[in-house]
C-alpha cells in the first residue's frame, strides 16, 4: 500500500508540474488563447487525456443531424458543401492510414469532406463543431491530404477572440513533421492533429477555399488547471494520513 500511495503521489507531482508548465505557457505565434500543436503521424487513437468523441458514424443517413457522439455536449452543423462520405469521390480522398488500421491503406469509415467553394456550391464548405459542455481545452482531428487552403478556427468562452490557422500555419509550428501539400498517402500530410488552448472552447469552425478538407475522428478532452491538480496531491496525502490513523487504531486494539 505505502508503494503505491508513493508512486500515486510522485505521479501527481509530476502532473502538476507538467499542468503548471501548460498553464504557463504562451501562446504560439500569432495566437491569442492556442498554447500548444502537435502531429502524431497515422494514429486514430485519442492522444494522452482526449478522447475520440466521433468517428462520423451515423445511425442512419449520413447527415450531420445523425452524427453519432460517444459524449453529450457536442454537435456538428455544415453548409451544402461539407458532406459525409465513405471512400473515395471525384473530388475527396479518404484519409490515409496505417495498414495495421485498414489493409486498403485508407480510412474505411465515414469521414467529413469540405469542397472548395463552386464544386458543389458556391460557398466554401463550411461545418462548425458545437461545445456546449465546460471545461474543453484540448481538441484532436485525423487530417487527410492536408492542404495550405484547410483552415480552422477556434472560438473560445467568455471573449469574441479567436484564434484561425490553416495548413501552412500547422506546417510551420509542429516541429516540421507535417508537410502541408496534400498527398493522399504521406506520413507528412495524413495523421492526427493535436491542440491546447488556455481557454474553454465553445465551437471549431471547419472550411477549405479548394478541393477539399479531409476530417476523421475527432478527439477532445480536459487539461486540469494546477489548482486541480494541487487539490489531488492534497487528496492523496489525505488518504495516506487516513490509513496511518487507521493502522494505529487497529494496532491498539489488536
Amino acid at each position: 500500500m505505502k508503494l503505491r500511495l508513493v508512486l500515486a503521489a510522485t505521479a501527481a507531482l509530476g502532473l502538476l508540474a507538467a499542468a503548471g508548465a501548460s498553464s504557463a505557457a504562451s501562446p504560439l505565434p500569432g495566437m491569442n488563447d492556442l498554447t500548444y500543436a502537435s502531429f502524431g503521424g497515422k494514429d486514430f487513437s485519442a492522444p494522452s487525456g482526449q478522447q475520440i468523441i466521433t468517428s462520423f458514424e451515423t445511425s442512419g443517413a449520413p447527415t450531420f443531424a445523425n452524427i453519432i457522439f460517444n459524449y453529450s455536449g457536442f454537435s456538428l452543423t455544415g453548409n451544402a458543401s461539407a458532406a459525409l462520405f465513405t471512400g473515395h469521390t471525384g473530388n475527396s480522398a479518404s484519409p490515409a492510414v496505417p495498414l495495421t488500421v485498414d489493409p486498403s491503406g485508407e480510412d474505411s469509415t465515414q469521414y467529413l469532406t469540405l469542397y472548395g467553394h463552386g464544386t458543389v456550391n458556391p460557398a466554401d464548405g463550411f461545418a462548425t463543431l458545437h461545445i456546449t459542455r465546460s471545461g474543453v481545452n484540448a481538441f484532436g482531428l485525423y487530417s487527410g491530404s492536408l492542404d495550405g487552403y484547410n483552415h480552422i478556427v477556434f472560438h473560445y468562452a467568455g471573449t469574441n477572440v479567436t484564434d484561425a490557422v490553416d495548413g501552412g500555419w500547422i506546417a510551420g509550428n509542429t516541429g516540421g513533421l507535417v508537410t502541408d501539400n496534400g498527398n493522399q498517402s504521406s506520413d507528412r500530410s495524413n495523421g492526427r492533429l493535436t491542440f491546447q488552448f488556455d481557454r474553454d472552447l465553445t465551437s471549431i469552425d471547419f472550411y477549405s477555399t479548394t478541393n477539399s478538407f479531409e476530417i476523421s475522428h475527432f478527439s477532445a478532452g480536459e487539461v486540469p488547471e494546477p489548482g486541480a491538480w494541487a487539490l489531488m496531491i492534497l487528496g492523496f496525502g489525505g488518504v495516506g494520513a487516513a490509513l496511518r490513523s487507521r493502522r494505529k487504531v487497529l494496532g491498539a486494539t489488536a
